[in-house]
């Protein structure tokens, strides 16, 4: 399929929507229901989609620049979830050549994800109307609506976490799952944190796959930051951040840690990382004891900084520490003015000094967590 034309997909437009009317209008009205016996074609491109899904973090590249990747993740996820068999279809003056020529290099570089092909016609609401036919066909408005849907697609997600369905899948579901939790209206509650850690914790593979799979969800920066801001929410009456922490901050950094994505950083996003998190006077972790001459960071600043400390080689912390105007104003943001706080913190970073004067190339995170 990769070598065909654009014109010869628009010539297969009419048996690809036949295809579409089944598979993604009756198997999406099933419903996780017990679908009906597979026909040898059926058969056929559904070895050819399991194939091309596994394949697909190979293939990233092959996605043209006008594609969204999040609105790429989030279809991926419904082929690995769903198990349905995708098609595009675009009404002509909905689309624009520059669009309708990605789609086509999308489509052809991803066969196993549209095995339907790429439809391009007129019609307004549903690419085949057949007599005895049930369900929504293409129906894409109301299948846009459904995908897009924020709200009902969350509910699903929570229920879909808890049973394992991310297991076994591919990245796409991690991405696609996490940003959607991430991203949900208000602020980030415990269940979706702990729905988070969960599926952080159960990607299987760790260090720069992890890391990849976290910017794919946010970014780093991102999740503390939504992290941080259910804590500063709930915790409004805390002062030095002593009592009750009802937050899952803490565990998201030293699952980070332990699992090696915070090591997989490159040393300017390191650099950049730990200036944002040590910038306790203008930067978006300042509270409110800051404005009053408080010098010491967060509580939860610190532990962020302390795992990123813990993922360093001896040349990265060094550039950290020389970054932050040397290890007296980095002390000073651990310890405060009176050094009442943060004992617990330099002891850390000295055993992470200690640690490379043996072992320099090492993170330390492998040997202490």
């Amino acid at each position: 399929m990769a070598s065909e034309s654009p014109q010869s997909q628009l010539v297969q437009s009419k048996s690809y929507a036949s295809l579409f009317g089944y598979c993604a209008g009756k198997r999406l009205a099933l419903n996780f229901a017990e679908a009906p016996r597979k026909s040898a074609v059926a058969s056929s491109l559904q070895s050819s989609l399991v194939t091309s899904v596994e394949e697909s973090a190979d293939k990233m590249h092959l996605i043209p620049d006008l594609v969204d990747l999040h609105a790429w993740n989030r279809y991926c996820t419904l082929l690995q979830v769903f198990k349905v068999f995708g098609g595009i279809y675009v009404q002509e003056p909905d689309c624009c050549p520059a669009s309708v020529a990605a789609l086509v290099q999308l489509a052809n570089n991803h066969p196993g994800h549209f095995p339907m092909g790429f439809a391009y016609g007129h019609l307004s609401s549903k690419a085949v109307a057949v007599a005895d036919h049930t369900g929504r066909g293409l129906a894409a408005q109301a299948l846009l609506e459904e995908f897009s849907s924020q709200k009902r697609l969350n509910k699903n997600v929570y229920r879909w976490i808890r049973q394992g369905v991310h297991l076994n899948a591919g990245e796409e579901v991690y991405r696609s799952w996490g940003r959607r939790l991430l991203l949900s209206p208000g602020l980030l509650t415990l269940r979706n944190q702990t729905l988070l850690l969960r599926l952080l914790a159960d990607f299987p593979m760790e260090g720069r796959a992890l890391l990849a799979v976290v910017d794919g969800i946010g970014g780093v920066q991102e999740l503390f930051l939504r992290f941080f801001q259910h804590y500063e929410a709930m915790s409004p009456f805390t002062v030095f951040e002593l009592g009750w922490q009802f937050n899952h901050t803490r565990p998201l950094m030293r699952l980070l840690r332990n699992r090696g994505a915070l090591a997989a950083m490159s040393p300017g996003a390191k650099l950049e990382l730990s200036q944002w998190l040590l910038d306790c006077t203008h930067g978006q972790l300042a509270g409110r004891m800051h404005h009053f001459g408080r010098a010491d960071v967060h509580l939860l600043a610190k532990e962020a900084f302390l795992c990123l400390a813990e993922s360093c080689t001896r040349r990265e912390l060094s550039q950290i520490i020389i970054g932050w105007n040397g290890y007296r104003a980095v002390r000073r943001c651990l310890r405060g003015w009176l050094h009442l706080q943060g004992v617990h913190y330099e002891r850390r970073l000295r055993a992470v000094m200690s640690h490379h004067l043996q072992l320099p190339e090492k993170p330390s995170y492998t040997f202490t967590r």
